[in-house]
């Protein structure tokens, strides 16, 4: 094969493995959406889960992780990214199967531990593909491409999820819908593995997959996390670790409990829970893909500075809904969520800075290192979160907007941005080697 042939087919590959991704997250989207938002008032009204065991729950889904991401890293890039990514998507279907098959509330405990586990399995994979596959000089414009179409799909199927199960009978139906998104999950794992092809030619087991011992893998594990803070080190990346922890430190707080607010507190009924997600998602896929654009043009760090007030917005509507009852409080849930879309439109900057922040082979274990770090923060915060909850609705995002706004004034400037042409594969080399002979 020519030259010419082998560069046509490479990017005709590339286009099938972006495409790959796409159809995986768009399809899984929409799976999910069908539950309609309603999944956090199945366990409070159908398994009779209440707000501190909701935080106790996030805190053992961010232990599960905690504990294994490292190892999950370690898997990576010993076995293969792709190996990974199947052993954590099964996982993962099975999750919403548990739920499916029992009323049993305790069944909540196990499904959190499956799903919190193929969520380690599948981060670090997915940051290498993410990595691999999307050209550096674009990757914000590519991220925000995958994203929006997922919240397009997003805008849609939340809201007829919801009303579907009104129609259908009410919260008890979701039982089946769980039933339905495990077996659909499965079907686009498949699909994803046949389609997606990755080179993987740093993975050394590959001719035979050793038998490592337990004390030869929790050194090894070891090693990877000092080989990978040193090259974060050099790298100058460390203020994008210290953001890592501040943000769950901010923001663990009501993470269990946004759709609960609007549901308790600002009395949304049910059959509009829907509207939540398809509000963010619209604000997010109308505007994520100029402002990943302009990113890569310009600076990253700077536009995600002007969009973090949304998110302040988001969380101070609802506070004030909260303290000045009118009859306006069950739509202003609709307009938190559309101002935390605006939001998060500055998620493929940070997607685009973190990938571009260490050498592509780093990218499981740096993915590892940041969730590591997150979990735990966060996981105390969740413990307690129930408490803050039952003391005042309102004091989680009150917190949460005092740490997030002092933290994006203070280490947001110190964020080191990486232009595509900085960071060349000679310059990795060098910093490769001299890692590895420290």
């Amino acid at each position: 094969m020519s030259s010419s042939e082998e560069e046509s087919s490479s990017i005709i590959q590339k286009r099938k493995n972006i495409n790959a991704l796409i159809i995986r997250n768009v399809t899984l989207t929409v799976i999910s959406g069908l539950s309609g938002g309603l999944g956090v008032i199945y366990l409070k009204e159908v398994l009779k889960v209440d707000a501190i065991t909701l935080s106790h729950l996030s805190a053992l889904s961010s232990i599960t992780i905690l504990t294994t991401v490292l190892f999950a890293g370690w898997f990576n890039d010993r076995f293969g990214r792709k190996k990974s990514f199947i052993i954590g998507s099964l996982l993962n279907s099975m999750s919403p199967l548990m739920l499916a098959l029992t009323d049993n509330r305790f069944i909540v405990y196990p499904s959190t531990i499956v799903g919190a586990l193929g969520s380690s399995f599948i981060a670090p994979a997915w940051e290498y593909f993410i990595g691999s596959i999307l050209d550096r000089n674009k990757r914000s414009t590519y991220i925000a491409i995958i994203n929006t179409l997922v919240n397009i799909a997003n805008i849609i199927t939340p809201p007829i999820g919801a009303y579907l199960v009104y129609l259908l009978g009410g919260i008890h139906t979701l039982r089946y819908i769980f039933l339905i998104q495990s077996m659909a999950s499965l079907a686009v794992l498949v699909y994803t593995i046949k389609t997606l092809k990755i080179d993987e030619n740093d993975i050394k087991s590959k001719e035979k997959i050793k038998v490592y011992k337990l004390s030869e893998t929790v050194k090894n594990i070891i090693n990877d996390l000092r080989e990978t803070y040193r090259v974060v080190k050099m790298y100058k990346a460390t203020p994008l670790l210290m953001i890592v922890m501040l943000s769950a430190f901010a923001w663990s707080f009501p993470a269990p409990y946004w759709t609960l607010y609007a549901y308790l507190v600002c009395n949304t009924p049910q059959y509009m829970i829907g509207l939540l997600p398809a509000s963010q998602s619209l604000t997010y896929s109308i505007l994520s893909i100029p402002i990943s654009r302009k990113g890569d043009k310009t600076s990253r760090k700077r536009l995600m500075m002007k969009l973090r007030p949304f998110y302040w917005l988001s969380a101070a509507s609802l506070v004030i809904a909260g303290t000045i009852k009118g009859p306006w409080d069950p739509y202003i849930p609709i307009l938190a969520w559309a101002l935390w879309g605006i939001g998060a439109t500055s998620a493929p900057l940070w997607g685009a800075i973190v990938t571009s922040a260490v050498p592509v082979t780093y990218l499981a274990r740096w993915c590892s290192l940041r969730y590591f770090l997150y979990y735990i923060v966060s996981i105390p915060c969740y413990m307690v979160a129930g408490y803050v909850w039952s003391l005042d609705p309102r004091l989680p995002f009150i917190i949460a907007l005092l740490v997030d706004m002092t933290m994006t004034f203070t280490l947001f400037p110190r964020i080191k941005e990486y232009k595509p042409y900085e960071v060349e594969p000679a310059k990795e080399l060098k910093v490769l080697q001299k890692v590895k002979a420290s």
